[in-house]
């Protein structure tokens, strides 16, 4: 299975980011400013731009993070993506007009072949989480926030389900690269001598938040098949994106390319395309073959157990 994972910066390409609404006075200078954002032509030349990118790899699973579901550009992506026989997996949400307008959300476009079933997102942030079940893989696509809650909420749906062909990816905001850490530890240093108590606030920050990740990971017994310092973020050199793969997995992993800033550059974070293959053996195959039957509706809404199910686009959400 080849996955493509971006996180598309809203279509604003490398430099320009949408607006955020605290440096605005009020609703109505935030959404004027971010109408003229949406608009720009610039963004439907990123969308574009993506597009075609996607079209050259031809991946089985499209993962995006600060994807503009309602504006133009977005819209664009969507409709070229369903047109090629994506199937949109939206989090939490049945289609684009349930989410707010501004929405910067996390989805997937997955093979219609595949017959994705959604599942619902926890419920903090929920719009920066998407899960679905494709195959015998669980795939959690995330855009990790500031919020402890949140990486408390990650860590417990990564044990709940560790035993599973599990595969969490996106941007974690967490930097890993060994570079940067001792960036940011000379800064620290700096900052006690100064006793600037917002910027060691700021690097403790930091290293709690590596900490957290490296120890979940342990924890887990995953392992991140981004591999060294290979950049993610371009703007701070970092390695912010991640592909986080279960134990039982590490021997199907056969490749991860993280995409350099002057080998493609479609947004501030890098394009990576991970190759993860499926073995659909024994118990394995059941699984699958039970999952088809799932997708093809034999499951309805009201059965027995612990399943509890919602139409979404041809497959059905279930409730964890």
């Amino acid at each position: 299975m080849k996955i493509f994972l971006l996180n598309t910066n809203n279509f604003g390409g490398l430099d320009n980011a949408k607006p955020k609404k605290n440096d605005f006075p009020s609703w109505t200078d935030y959404n004027a400013e971010r109408r003229i954002f949406q608009d720009d032509p610039l963004r439907a030349t990123a969308a574009e731009k993506i597009i075609r990118a996607v079209e050259r790899e031809a991946p089985d699973v499209i993962v995006f993070q600060e994807f503009d579901v309602n504006a133009p550009a977005g819209k664009t992506a969507v409709k070229w993506f369903i047109e090629h026989e994506y199937q949109p997996a939206y989090p939490d949400k049945e289609s684009e007009a349930e989410i707010f307008h501004n929405a910067s959300i996390t989805m997937m476009f997955v093979k219609e072949q595949l017959h994705a079933v959604p599942y619902a997102s926890p419920k903090i942030k929920e719009w920066r989480w998407c899960i679905a079940k494709i195959s015998n893989f669980k795939i959690v696509g995330v855009h990790v926030p500031s919020e402890k809650a949140f990486l408390d909420e990650l860590k417990e749906y990564a044990m709940t389900h560790k035993f599973e062909s599990l595969i969490v990816l996106g941007d974690f905001n967490i930097a890993t690269n060994a570079a940067r850490a001792k960036k940011i530890a000379e800064e620290l240093e700096d900052a006690k001598k100064a006793g600037n108590k917002k910027e060691i606030a700021a690097c403790e920050e930091f290293f709690e938040r590596r900490r957290w990740l490296l120890e979940t990971m342990t924890s887990v017994g995953c392992f991140d098949a981004v591999k060294g310092e290979q950049v993610t973020y371009f703007p701070a050199k970092t390695t912010v994106d991640h592909v986080l793969v279960s134990e039982s997995l590490a021997k199907n992993v056969r490749s991860v390319k993280v995409f350099t800033q002057e080998e493609l550059e479609l947004s501030d974070h890098a394009v990576i395309v991970a190759d993860i293959q499926e073995e659909v053996t024994g118990q394995i195959k059941q699984s699958f073959v039970a999952h088809q039957l799932d997708s093809h509706n034999l499951v309805k809404p009201g059965m027995p157990g612990n399943l509890h199910v919602r139409k979404m686009r041809g497959s059905y959400v279930r409730s964890l």
